[in-house]
């Protein structure tokens, strides 16, 4: 048994239901850096979520201030508010588009 996020408390029925839901292919490459050991490498994927919420308020941020930078950019550019439906893309930029 080994302690969680918060003190939680990880029983072997514990790691088998967060295996099942989180997928053995997600947990893989953390159990591969631990060694082959399933509770260190659950800490590891612990760890990871904990540094990327410390990461989420900057990196919000960036896309927020890219994202309104490029639109007044193009709203400059082509005049509107809605360049995006503007803009003529050569017919492979409109298929990946279209795909997305």
């Amino acid at each position: 048994m080994t302690n969680g996020q918060g003190g939680f408390k990880y029983t072997d029925k514990t790691l088998a239901t967060l295996e099942k839901y989180l997928s053995p292919e997600r947990l893989a490459s953390y159990y591969v850096l631990a060694g082959g050991d399933k509770w260190i490498g659950l800490q590891l994927y612990e760890r990871n979520t904990e540094c990327s919420e410390a990461l989420y308020g900057g990196l919000q941020g960036l896309e927020i201030t890219l994202r309104n930078a490029v639109h007044n950019v193009m709203l400059k550019e082509v005049g509107t508010p809605e360049w995006y439906d503007r803009i003529i893309w050569e017919p492979t930029e409109l298929a990946v588009l279209q795909q997305a």
